[in-house]
């Protein structure tokens, strides 16, 4: 504090002391400014701290109320970063190989959210920001986007008026699988502490959606094995209803794979039919039920019994190998995914699965239509196997019953064999005393007939009808007790 005359006068003691009093209060105003600016900046610094806070807390509370749900994340998030950076609008992108596919917006012009509507894939080039942050993978801050290159600008500066722009990469394993961007419509810089905010939010970002992939995935998989698990039931439960079976299976597969159609090629008599199926109209399935399907390169299921995997077409339309046919117009489909149900290596059947619209499948739902044709091809074997068995079962005892039938006829045999040695037998011990019997009444009537001669002659006295007598009993085989012998 200085005070100057322009005369020479001295200053008494007095106003030496009274300004030396003044000086003293001036140092008192500017400490308590200082102090009072010091306040006030820790008061922002908490209040700026609390309100991050308080959006990393609502963030979290979005995660966790919406697992696997994307959606609602990414609006919180952009909804409390352009907020609290002060910014007009935001959005996010996902990557997709090289180019990004545009997820969510919040507070963007409708001009601009209408144009991302109908082209929500953005593939940079140049100098465009997005693919700056792939190449640095570190955050890209641009002042004035007016400034920049028209490819550096996008359709946000064209469309939302865009000038201050902020994008920072989302990473996961130093990979860059999105970006996070807010604007501005004025030329005002973010703050550092902003920047760092929206790495923050960034982050999160990027943990909701390895959230969300474990969660599909996880619920895929229960999916999967549910239905794996229900198709394994139906086989076991109705084993010889084949049809039952594959009915089922593509239904199965259709909800899974998220095919809008799908039916199971199989053999009947050696050529290969379509037979079980869901989703295609009545007029298709009359008009394909009898066309033979031949292993060759014009047809999906064709080129899987020729080279025996898995044939992916995208667009049949496309194909140059492909023949568009009359069954494929009143079919309906564009993407076509067919996996052969192989026993030892050979096809005896194809799975199919089609999409009406251009819209590959992944490779999950490609590795889980293989699994379902496994469990068709397991389906035929068993019922094949079973009708294998039923059919040697009925021969062995067809087989069985003749062979009983024999066994009963040799023991008949054996039994009038043993009768008839028997009978022999007893015939013969019969047939000598009965020759005997015969022959001695042959001698004995012969000798009657002497002896009735003879007496015929002679004078019968007592001792002579005495001695025939004893001749006749002689002769009928009794002894007489008066005669010593015959």
């Amino acid at each position: 504090m200085s005070l100057i005359r322009t005369t020479v006068q001295p200053f008494t003691e007095n106003q030496i002391e009274l300004i030396r009093t003044f000086a003293d209060q001036a140092v008192i105003a500017i400490e308590n400014v200082r102090l009072f600016d010091e306040v006030q900046a820790r008061t922002r610094d908490l209040s700026e701290s609390l309100e991050q806070q308080t959006a990393t807390s609502e963030v979290l509370k979005v995660i966790s109320s919406s697992p696997g749900d994307l959606a609602p994340v990414f609006q919180a998030m952009l909804g409390n970063a352009t907020r609290i950076c002060a910014a007009n609008f935001g959005t996010i992108v996902l990557a997709e190989g090289n180019a990004y596919r545009h997820v969510a917006a919040h507070g963007a012009p409708p001009t601009y959210v209408k144009f991302r509507e109908c082209e929500p894939l953005i593939v940079p080039s140049g100098n465009h920001p997005l693919l700056k942050i792939r190449e640095a993978k570190e955050v890209i801050h641009v002042s004035d986007l007016s400034k920049e290159p028209e490819e550096a600008r996008g359709r946000l500066a064209d469309l939302g008026g865009a000038r201050t722009l902020l994008v920072v990469p989302m990473l996961k394993d130093n990979a860059l699988i999105g970006a996070f961007s807010i604007y501005r419509q004025d030329v005002n810089p973010f703050s550092q502490k902003q920047i760092e905010l929206m790495q923050n939010f960034a982050a999160q970002a990027v943990i909701a959606i390895e959230n969300a992939r474990l969660l599909n995935e996880l619920r895929e998989s229960l999916q999967q094995q549910t239905a794996t698990a229900d198709v394994l039931k139906v086989i076991s439960r109705s084993t010889f209803d084949l049809q039952t079976v594959l009915q089922t299976l593509v239904e199965s597969a259709a909800t899974l794979c998220d095919a809008d159609k799908t039916h199971i090629t199989r053999q009947k008599g050696g050529v290969f039919y379509r037979a079980e199926a869901h989703g295609f109209s009545r007029e298709f399935m009359d008009y394909v039920k009898d066309i033979p399907i031949n292993a060759e390169r014009g047809s999906a299921s064709g080129r899987a019994l020729l080279e025996g995997s898995v044939i992916h077409i995208p667009d049949v339309a496309a194909d140059p190998e492909y023949i568009l046919v009359e069954a494929q117009q009143l079919g309906d489909f564009r993407t076509v995914l067919c996996a052969p149900m192989l026993r030892e290596e050979t096809p005896i059947g194809v799975l199919i699965l089609a999409r009406t619209e251009v819209r590959p499948f992944t490779d999950k739902q490609i590795e889980l239509a293989s699994t379902f044709a496994d469990q068709a091809a397991i389906a035929i074997e068993n019922v094949r196997l079973f009708e294998s068995v039923e059919a040697r079962t009925r021969e062995l005892a067809k087989s069985l019953e003749d062979l009983r039938t024999t066994q009963d006829r040799l023991v008949q045999t054996e039994k009038l064999a043993s009768l008839g040695q028997l009978t022999a037998g007893i015939a013969h011990e019969i047939k000598n005393p009965l020759n005997f019997v015969n022959n001695f009444s042959g001698v004995s009537v012969e000798l009657i007939d002497g002896l009735q001669a003879i007496l015929g002659t002679m004078k019968a006295d007592d001792k002579t009808v005495v001695c025939a007598e004893n001749l006749i009993r002689i002769d009928q085989g009794r002894e007489s007790p008066h005669l010593g012998g015959p």
